[in-house]
């Protein structure tokens, strides 16, 4: 009777730790997704610039053209969502601009803009922190999403990624 007392409880020890084997790989790969749909955003946002102000020598972000292609990206990533668990999808974009401005872009609304000397320590959401030393574009997306993990123990409802993207002053 101890063998298989001994049996069962091991059966049990070894059925939870394939189970958060399985859940952590499909967290981690979630991850890996909105890594990837940050770095999209923030690579296509740098692409997108005033050609005038260029052309008179200032490299300023066209952020109408970039928030459009962000909820473009964001939109595709979530009808390519195949297991639906993905909730929703937000962003945060940070324009830093050559003539010394920051515009600040919530999902799609403007939520101001702010005067920035370059180096500028960037402190987001979060709390982490960038040094900003030339015009960048840097989007923080947030995934929430159901409950990953099976056991009751653990529990993650938002994935958190960001990205930027420079382009060199000349």
């Amino acid at each position: 009777m101890k063998v298989f007392i001994v049996f069962l409880a091991l059966l049990m020890v070894n059925i939870g730790f394939i189970t958060f084997q399985d859940d952590h790989t499909v967290y981690e790969n979630m991850q890996y997704s909105i890594r990837r749909v940050a770095e999209d955003c923030a690579y296509g946002c740098s692409m997108y610039f005033d050609s005038e102000a260029y052309s008179e020598g200032f490299l300023i972000y066209d952020t109408e053209e970039a928030v459009r292609y962000i909820e473009s990206v964001l939109q595709k990533r979530l009808e390519n969502d195949s297991r639906d668990a993905i909730k929703e999808l937000h962003y945060t974009a940070y324009f830093f601009n050559e003539d010394g401005t920051c515009r600040i872009i919530r999902d799609g609304n403007d939520d101001g803009v702010i005067g920035v000397e370059y180096p500028y320590i960037l402190s987001d959401d979060q709390g982490y922190e960038e040094t900003v030393n030339e015009p960048m574009v840097k989007v923080v997306v947030t995934a929430e999403t159901e409950d990953i993990f099976r056991q009751d123990f653990l529990y993650s409802r938002q994935i958190i990624r960001s990205s930027s993207y420079g382009n060199k002053p000349y």
